[in-house]
C-alpha cells in the first residue's frame, strides 16, 4: 500500500515539475492554433514583424512577431472569429478579419506585405479564407455551432451530430428503447473500432465514464446542454501524439464561454403523441399511438463581469419526458402452462431408419415409440434405473442410464409447487398463436436536470485563466415486457436508475514568451449511480423458492425458458450501485522554433477510482431447457416449458453482493513536432508514451486464477489454492497482473500543397487503450472467497435428477466460503501477462478546393487492431464430452485474454459547402469492411460475446457486430432567400410571411447489419459461457424479406446431446434490414426591440417520410418468433415544436 502510494505522489509531483515547460493528452484538442509566413513584395521573407490576434467577441488580444523563418504561430486561442493585424515599418498594415476559427484547428494566413505607410490599413474579410488542411494529416471534421444549433437532433445533444463524419457508424436512438439498440448513447464505432475505445473530452479535460458496464446509459460523465456548446469536432484518425489514453476516435467539445455583450436564451420545446406517426407493429396490432409526452426547457445568459477581461456564462436545462413503450413477447398458452401438451405429440421419431421403442420400468417394451413432441416424466430418472446400464460406455439409446417414462397423453399431472407459483405470474396471451402473441405498451420515464457554469478571465497580456463546472442529474425508468412482479427485464439498462454527475476543470494558459506558451488543465469528475428492478416488496426470493437470499429492491429470481422471450423477473445485475471518481492533471508547452512547433507535455490521471457492486444472479437465476423430460436428449422429444413446470433447471446462477473499491492511474508523455519543411510540406513528427497501471482494489479483495497450479490439483483443497490471492507490496503483487509498460506510439504524418487548391495528406499511427471496458473489467475481482459465483450445469449426462430443483429450493449456506465446491463455482480470471490492446491506423488522401466554398475529400483508411480483449471459457470442454475439460477440479472459468484482431478497411468521401449565400451542405459516404474475432461484449447485437470454440478463435474470425458496408449522410441549412437583407422581398406583405425563413435536414442512410444463427438451451453441455452455433443447411436468403420471415428458418438445423462438434455455421453470414430516415425542420426568427433580440419558432420533424426502420430478426433457432421481426431501430415519424427567445 505505502509503495503505491508513494507511486502516486511521484507523478503528481512530476507533473507539477513539468509545468513551467515540458511535457498532454487534452493539447490544443478544445482550442486552435493559427501560423503563417510573412514575405516582402518580391516572396522573401521578413523576420520581426508584429503580429497582433484579436478575439472580436471579447477584444482580448495576442502578440507576437515573426521569427528569422518568418513565421508566427498564436496557440491555445478559443473558437471564434478572429482579426489579424500585421505592422511593419515601411509597409502598409494588413488586417484580415472574421478569421473563423475551430476547435482542434490548425489554421494558416500567409502574408505578403505592400509597400506604404503603417498609418494606412489594408482590410480584407476572409471570407473566402482557404479550407484546405495544409498543416496537419488528421482526419476528421469540425461540427460547427451553426450547426450545432440549427440541425435536427432527435435527443438535442452531440451524439446525433457525431455519425455525420466519414468512417463513423453508430446505433440510432429511439424512444422505443430510452437509448440505443445497446441502450446507451455515445456509442459509435470509428474506423472499425470498438465504440468503448473512444476518447471524449469536454473543454481540454477527460470526459470519459470509467464505470463498468456503462451504467450512466452514456460513454461521458457529464453531458452539458446543446445550447450550452460552442462546437466540437470528431477526430477519427490523428497522426499528432497529442492525444492518447484510448485508441479510437476523438471527440472534442468545447463549451460556450461569455463575451463583452449580454447574451441570452430562453426555449421551450414540446413533443406530443396528437402529432406523430403510430409506429409499424402497434398499427398492425391494432394498438393505438402510444403515449408521449416531452417537455424540454432551460435558458442561458452570458456576458461581461469586466469588460475585455472577464465573462461568465451559466446554462439550465430540464427534461421530463413520458414515453409508451411497445413490448412484444412470447408467452406460454394457458393450457400449456397448466401441464397440458397433448397437442404438441406428433408422428414417431427414427433414427438410422428406426423408431425408437419405450421400455416399462422394469425394462419390458411398452409397445409405444417415441415421437415429436413428447414429453417425459423425470422423476423416472430415478424410479426406473437401467439394472444393465455400463458407466464405462457413453449414455444414449443402446446404453440407457434409467428408462425414461412418458406423460400419459402428454399431460403433467405432478406440477412443481413453486413452478406453478412463477407460472400463474405469465400474463394471458394478447395475440393469437405460440410466438409474438404478448403485446403491451407501458410508459418509460425519463427526467434530467442540467447546470453549467463557466468563468474566463484574462490577468494581463501573458496570463488567463478558466473554470468550468458541470451537474447533472437523471431519473429513468425503462420499463419490463410484463411489469409488477414478472418485470420481463431482459437487461440491466433497464429498470429504475438515477445518476448523478459532477464535473469541474480549471485552466490557466501562460505565455512565457513569445515562442514559449504554457497551457495546464486540471479535471475532475464523479459519477453515482443507482439501478433497480421495478419497486417490489422486500423479500420475494426466498418465498418463491426455499433457501434464496432475499436482496434489497425485493424481487424474484429470473426464470429463463428456452422458447420464450423475454425471461421472467428481472435482469441478472439489478439492483446494483457504481460510484466513481478521476482526477486529472495535464499540461503542454508550445516553442516556436523557427519552422517547428515544437510540444512537448504530460498528462496524469490518478487516482481514478471506483466503488462499485455489479454482480449476477443476487436473487438467482434458472435456466430451463428441453433437458429432463426429454428421452435422453432425443431431438424433438422434450419441452423446456415442461422442464420448467416439473422444476428441474438445467442451469442455476446464485452470487453473494459484495462492494469492489477498484483503483488504478494512468500517465503519458509526448513530443511533437510540427515541421514546415518548405512552404508547400508540412510533416507532423511525434512520438507518445501510455501507461495505464492494471486495476488493484482497495483492500486487496482480487484473486486470480493459475493455470500452472490448476493442472496439479487433485482435490477440492488443491484447487482451491490455485486462485492467487492479492496481497500488499509491487502493482504486481496487488492486481495479480504484470504491467505493461512498453507503450510507445509514434505518429507520423504529412500535408502537401500541390497548389492553392489541392493537398495531399497522409499519415500513420500506434494507439494504445488504457481502458478496456468489455463488460469484465473487473474480472478477478468476483472471485473466492469474497465473492461466490455459483453457477453450474446440472443436468451431467446419466445422472438420476436435478442437482437443483425449484421446490427443494438452495441448499443451506451454498454461498459460504468454507461450503463450496469449486466445480460448481464460476470463476474469473486474466491473462498475467496480457499486454496493453492496440490499434495501428494509416490513411492517405487528398483534398480539392473549388468555387472557393465547395471542399471534396477522397481518404483511404486502414485500421489493424492487436492484442484486443476477448472473453472465452477457459476450461471449455468438447462438445457433450464434459469430462473433456482441461481443468477437471473446476467449472465455468471466463477467461480475459489478448488475443483479439480487427482489420478495417474503407474508402471515405465528403463533399462540404462552406456557409455562403444564405446555405450550407456536406455530404458523406463511407464504403467500409470491418472485421474481428471478438464481439464489443457490452454491445453485441450480431453474435455474442462468447465465441462457439474457446480454443480456436479462427472460427469467430467474420464481420463485425457494427460492420456497416454503406453508409451515405447528408446535412443541410439553407437560408430562404426572401425577406430583410436577403436577395428577395425586401419589405412589404411578402417580407412578411415568406421573410426570415430557415430549412434544415439530415438524411442517413445505410446498409444492414450482420448477424448470426444461434441456438439456446446449451445443447452441446459447455456450460453456458459459449454461443452454440446452428447448423446451416441450406440457402438461408429468400426473395421478399418480410417482418413475418425475414430468411429461410428451414436453411437451420438444430443440434442435441448427440452432436459431437461445433455447428458449421460463420460467424455474422447474414444481413438484416438497412435504416433510412429524413430529419427536418423550419424555423424563423421575429424581431422584438432591437437586432438582437428575437422570438424564434421551430418545427422539427424526425423520419419525416414515416419510414419503417427494421431491427434485427428473431435469430435463435430454437426460440419464439424464430426469422420474424418484432422491434424497430428507429421511431416513427415524430414532430417536435420549439419557442425560443434570444436576447
Amino acid at each position: 500500500m505505502f509503495r503505491e502510494k508513494k507511486a502516486i505522489f511521484r507523478f503528481f509531483l512530476l507533473s507539477a515539475l513539468f509545468i513551467s515547460g515540458i511535457i498532454s493528452v487534452a493539447a490544443q484538442v478544445d482550442t486552435a492554433s493559427v501560423t503563417g509566413q510573412v514575405t516582402d513584395p518580391q516572396g522573401a521573407i521578413v523576420a520581426g514583424v508584429r503580429v497582433v490576434i484579436t478575439n472580436q467577441a471579447t477584444n482580448i488580444n495576442a502578440e507576437t512577431t515573426t521569427n528569422e523563418e518568418g513565421y508566427y504561430t498564436f496557440t491555445n486561442l478559443r473558437p471564434n472569429l478572429y482579426t489579424i493585424e500585421i505592422t511593419q515599418t515601411g509597409f502598409n498594415t494588413d488586417s484580415r478579419k472574421s478569421v473563423e476559427l475551430n476547435v482542434g484547428q490548425k489554421a494558416r494566413f500567409d502574408f505578403q506585405l505592400t509597400v506604404g505607410d503603417t498609418t494606412t490599413i489594408v482590410d480584407i474579410t476572409a471570407d473566402n479564407q482557404s479550407q484546405l488542411q495544409r498543416e496537419d494529416a488528421s482526419l476528421g471534421n469540425v461540427v460547427d455551432n451553426r450547426r450545432v444549433s440549427t440541425l435536427p437532433l432527435p435527443q438535442r445533444s452531440w451524439d446525433d451530430l457525431l455519425t455525420q463524419v466519414a468512417g463513423t457508424q453508430g446505433d440510432p436512438y429511439t424512444e422505443q428503447s430510452g437509448g440505443t439498440a445497446s441502450g446507451r448513447t455515445g456509442s459509435v464505432n470509428i474506423h472499425g473500432i470498438r465504440s468503448l475505445y473512444n476518447n471524449f473530452i469536454l473543454d481540454g479535460q477527460d470526459n470519459n465514464s470509467i464505470s463498468t458496464n456503462v451504467q450512466e446509459f452514456s460513454t461521458q460523465v457529464s453531458r452539458p446542454s446543446i445550447d450550452s456548446l460552442g462546437e466540437f469536432k470528431v477526430i477519427t484518425s490523428q497522426f499528432s501524439a497529442d492525444t492518447g489514453r484510448a485508441a479510437g476516435g476523438v471527440v472534442s467539445v468545447t463549451t460556450k464561454s461569455g463575451t463583452n455583450d449580454f447574451h441570452g436564451l430562453l426555449y421551450e420545446y414540446v413533443r406530443n403523441r396528437v402529432f406523430d406517426a403510430n409506429d409499424f407493429f402497434s398499427n398492425r396490432l391494432g394498438r393505438k399511438r402510444p403515449q408521449r409526452v416531452q417537455n424540454q426547457f432551460g435558458g442561458n445568459i452570458g456576458g461581461p463581469i469586466w469588460k475585455n477581461k472577464a465573462f461568465f456564462f451559466a446554462d439550465f436545462e430540464a427534461t421530463r419526458i413520458r414515453q409508451g413503450v411497445l413490448r412484444i413477447a412470447s408467452v406460454p398458452l394457458a393450457n400449456e402452462r397448466g401441464g397440458n401438451f397433448s397437442g404438441l405429440l406428433g408422428n414417431p421419431i427414427s433414427v438410422g431408419g428406426n423408431q425408437i421403442p419405450i421400455f416399462n420400468c422394469n425394462g419390458t417394451q411398452s409397445g409405444q415409440v417415441v415421437r415429436q413432441g413428447q414429453i417425459f416424466d423425470p422423476r423416472s430418472r430415478t424410479l426406473c434405473p437401467n439394472p444393465n446400464f455400463n458407466p464405462a460406455q457413453p449414455a444414449g439409446l443402446t446404453n440407457l442410464p434409467f428408462f425414461p417414462q412418458p406423460f400419459a397423453g402428454n399431460i403433467i399431472t405432478n406440477i412443481d409447487p413453486a413452478a406453478a407459483r412463477f407460472a400463474a405470474l405469465f400474463p394471458n396471451p394478447t395475440q393469437a398463436g405460440r410466438s409474438n402473441n404478448f403485446a403491451r405498451t407501458p410508459t418509460l420515464t425519463d427526467d434530467a436536470n442540467r447546470l453549467t457554469t463557466k468563468l474566463d478571465y484574462k490577468i494581463n497580456s501573458k496570463n488567463d485563466i478558466f473554470g468550468r463546472y458541470a451537474y447533472g442529474k437523471r431519473d429513468r425508468f425503462v420499463p419490463g415486457f410484463f411489469g409488477g412482479l414478472a418485470d420481463g427485464t431482459d437487461t440491466s439498462a433497464w429498470g429504475l436508475t438515477t445518476v448523478k454527475t459532477h464535473a469541474l476543470v480549471m485552466g490557466w494558459n501562460y505565455t512565457i514568451t513569445s515562442d514559449i506558451v504554457n497551457q495546464f488543465r486540471f479535471g475532475y469528475n464523479y459519477a453515482n449511480a443507482f439501478s433497480a428492478q421495478e419497486p417490489f416488496a422486500e423479500g420475494n426470493s426466498s418465498s418463491y423458492v426455499p433457501g434464496l437470499p432475499d436482496v434489497g429492491q425485493g424481487g424474484i429470481p429470473a426464470i429463463v425458458i428456452s422458447g420464450f422471450s423475454p425471461r421472467l423477473g428481472s435482469a441478472d445485475f439489478l439492483p446494483k450501485f457504481q460510484k466513481s471518481q478521476q482526477f486529472q492533471f495535464t499540461n503542454t508547452t508550445t516553442f516556436i522554433r523557427g519552422a517547428h512547433n515544437i510540444r512537448v507535455g504530460t498528462d496524469v490521471m490518478a487516482p481514478l477510482k471506483l466503488d462499485y457492486i455489479d454482480v449476477p444472479g443476487t436473487r438467482g437465476r434458472f435456466d430451463f431447457a428441453a433437458a429432463y423430460t426429454s428421452y435422453l436428449g432425443v431431438s424433438g422429444t422434450g419441452n423446456a416449458l415442461a422442464d420448467f413446470l416439473a422444476g428441474t433447471p438445467i442451469n442455476v446462477l446464485l452470487t453473494n453482493a459484495g462492494i469492489v473499491e477498484q483503483r488504478r492511474y494512468m500517465y503519458s508523455f509526448f513530443g511533437q513536432d510540427d515541421w514546415k519543411v518548405t512552404p508547400k510540406l508540412t510533416l507532423n513528427l511525434g512520438l507518445r508514451y501510455d501507461f495505464g497501471s492494471p486495476s488493484f482494489e482497495a483492500k486487496n479483495k482480487l484473486a486470480n486464477f493459475d493455470p500452472q497450479a490448476a493442472l496439479a490439483a487433485t482435490n477440492q483443497a488443491q484447487a482451491l489454492a490455485s486462485l492467487r490471492q492479492a496481497t500488499d507490496g509491487g502493482l504486481e503483487n496487488r492486481s495479480l497482473i504484470k504491467p505493461d509498460r512498453n507503450n510507445f506510439a509514434p505518429r507520423v504524418g504529412f500535408a502537401y500543397s500541390v497548389n492553392d487548391n489541392f493537398v495531399v495528406r497522409g499519415g500513420y499511427g500506434l494507439y494504445y487503450n488504457l481502458i478496456d471496458r468489455i463488460g469484465s473489467e473487473d474480472q478477478i475481482a468476483l472471485n473466492p472467497p469474497n465473492i461466490i459465483n455459483f453457477n453450474t450445469r446440472t443436468d451431467a449426462p446419466g445422472s438420476a435428477v436435478a442437482g437443483v430443483t425449484l421446490s427443494g429450493g438452495i441448499p443451506a449456506n451454498l454461498l459460504s466460503p468454507s461450503n463450496i465446491s469449486i466445480r460448481n463455482i464460476q470463476l474469473r480470471a486474466a491473462n498475467p501477462n496480457a499486454a496493453t490492446p492496440y490499434i495501428q491506423q494509416g490513411s492517405i488522401g487528398v483534398q480539392y478546393q473549388f468555387w472557393n466554398n465547395w471542399l471534396a475529400e477522397a481518404n483511404y483508411v486502414h485500421t489493424r487492431g492487436t492484442k484486443l480483449y476477448t472473453l472465452r471459457d477457459l476450461n471449455q470442454p468438447l462438445p457433450n464430452q464434459p469430462t473433456t475439460r482441461p481443468f477437471s477440479q473446476f467449472g465455468l472459468i471466463e477467461y480475459r485474454d489478448d488475443n483479439g484482431i480487427s482489420r478495417y478497411n474503407a474508402l471515405e468521401t465528403t463533399l462540404d459547402k462552406r456557409f455562403s449565400n444564405g446555405y450550407t451542405v456536406r455530404a458523406v459516404y463511407t464504403f467500409s469492411n470491418s472485421k474481428d474475432n471478438s464481439g464489443e461484449h457490452l454491445t453485441s447485437g450480431g453474435s455474442s460475446s462468447f465465441p462457439d470454440n474457446a480454443r480456436d478463435l479462427s472460427n469467430w474470425y467474420g464481420p463485425s457486430d457494427f460492420d456497416v458496408r454503406h453508409r451515405f449522410v447528408v446535412n443541410g441549412i439553407w437560408e430562404l432567400p426572401f425577406g430583410k437583407n436577403r436577395a428577395f422581398l425586401n419589405e412589404g406583405i411578402g417580407a412578411a410571411i415568406l421573410g426570415g425563413w430557415t430549412l434544415t435536414g439530415s438524411l442517413n442512410v445505410r446498409s444492414g447489419r450482420p448477424f448470426t444463427v444461434t441456438q439456446s438451451g446449451d445443447p452441446l453441455r459447455l456450460g453456458g459461457l459459449s454461443t452454440t452455433l446452428a447448423d446451416l443447411v441450406g440457402d438461408p436468403t429468400v426473395a421478399n424479406p418480410t417482418v413475418d420471415g425475414f430468411f429461410n428458418t428451414a436453411a437451420f438445423q438444430t443440434l442435441n446431446s448427440s452432436t459431437l462438434r461445433f455447428g458449421n455455421q460463420p460467424r455474422n453470414s447474414l444481413r438484416g434490414p438497412g435504416f433510412a430516415s429524413l430529419d427536418m425542420a423550419v424555423h424563423r426568427r421575429f424581431g422584438l426591440w432591437n437586432e438582437n433580440t428575437n422570438l424564434e419558432l421551430r418545427w422539427e420533424v424526425f423520419n419525416a417520410l414515416n419510414r419503417a426502420n427494421f431491427g434485427l430478426p428473431n435469430r435463435t433457432v430454437n426460440g419464439g418468433g424464430f426469422g420474424t421481426i418484432t422491434t424497430l431501430q428507429g421511431d416513427p415519424r415524430i414532430m417536435q415544436f420549439a419557442l425560443r427567445f434570444n436576447f
